[in-house]
């Protein structure tokens, strides 16, 4: 073995992090690009070898955000593929040398038809580099393999380049979850983000509720029966009062031997998290992990201000 892997494993970590680090100094470039690929009428990303893949994936990013875009192999371009590109397509090119000789006969057809050209490139001297409008220069010195010949790093950073103009474009076009939502309506992120508490069936029939002046008593076999935790205290009409859960329990034991017989309304907590039916799972999730008290379950409300039942964490994420 030639080299130690730890130093192996050391320098390619602080030349990768290094060369992310310079995409600073071309900020404006990326900003620029996220602009032109916002306006733009349509996308067209193209790359040979390695840098294909790249490509080939900021594309799929773009379509995932609502931008049309599609990705081009330069060596298929010459085949028929070429079909794809149109004059107003904006050409998002990867390459680490810019002088591939698949991009470079691409190059006069892609002029021939007008259509502007932004590169991703080690060589902004390169011939892909020289004609293009825009050029984003990744900086990489080396590779982080002994030979410094295996295309790893350079293919790192242009990802890195694809995921900050795919983020921005987000931003600039106002992405919102609905409009994600879109796009994604299958797997975990349609789950997430395109199903609504409502349409969760699990926790409907969860209904541990009580009135203000009922005994703590009842309240307990209640919270025992649904396993939620909590029980929610509600006017006549169905509004919530308040909630009472375990931790109010604990605490009022050691300062009420008869708790059991005490009514619900003095000791429920006024202060509880509130869900929406109409929320997104994921927004409801993140409301119950991420808010300023993490909790375990919540009520949900309906549009009329009325308690219909109590959301799990275990709902959520089942």
């Amino acid at each position: 073995m030639r080299t130690d892997l730890s130093n192996l494993l050391n320098n390619y970590i602080d030349e990768a992090v290094e060369c992310i680090q310079r995409l600073q100094n071309q900020s404006a470039a990326l900003q620029e690009a996220a602009r032109r690929i916002a306006s733009a009428v349509g996308i067209c990303t193209v790359g040979v070898g390695k840098s294909a893949f790249v490509a080939q994936k900021m594309a799929a990013s773009l379509r995932s955000i609502a931008i049309p875009a599609n990705f081009i192999h330069a060596g298929e371009a010459l085949h028929g593929d070429l079909g794809g590109v149109r004059s107003s397509d904006l050409v998002i090119v990867f390459s680490k040398s810019g002088n591939s000789d698949e991009l470079k006969a691409l190059l006069p057809l892609v002029q021939k038809r007008g259509s502007p050209l932004i590169t991703v490139t080690n060589r902004s001297d390169s011939a892909i580099g020289k004609s293009s409008s825009l050029v984003i220069d990744i900086g990489v010195r080396n590779e982080g393999d002994e030979l410094n010949l295996i295309p790893l790093i350079s293919v790192d950073v242009s990802m890195v380049v694809a995921n900050l103009i795919t983020s921005m474009v987000a931003s600039i076009t106002e992405l919102t979850p609905q409009k994600f939502r879109e796009n994604h309506p299958g797997g975990q992120l349609g789950f997430a983000v395109g199903l609504t508490l409502r349409d969760l069936r699990t926790w409907q029939e969860r209904k541990p509720f009580v009135r203000a002046e009922e005994k703590v008593l009842d309240a307990i076999l209640l919270m025992s029966k649904h396993r939620a935790g909590l029980a929610c205290v509600l006017d006549d009409t169905g509004v919530l009062l308040g909630i009472l859960t375990d931790g109010d329990l604990r605490s009022a034991l050691a300062m009420d031997e008869n708790l059991h017989l005490t009514p619900v309304s003095k000791w429920m907590n006024m202060k509880s998290i509130t869900l929406r039916e109409t929320m997104a799972v994921s927004d409801a999730l993140a409301e119950m992990e991420l808010g300023e008290r993490k909790v375990f379950a919540a009520p949900v409300l309906n549009a009329s201000n009325k308690c219909v039942g109590v959301v799990t964490i275990h709902d959520l994420m089942r």
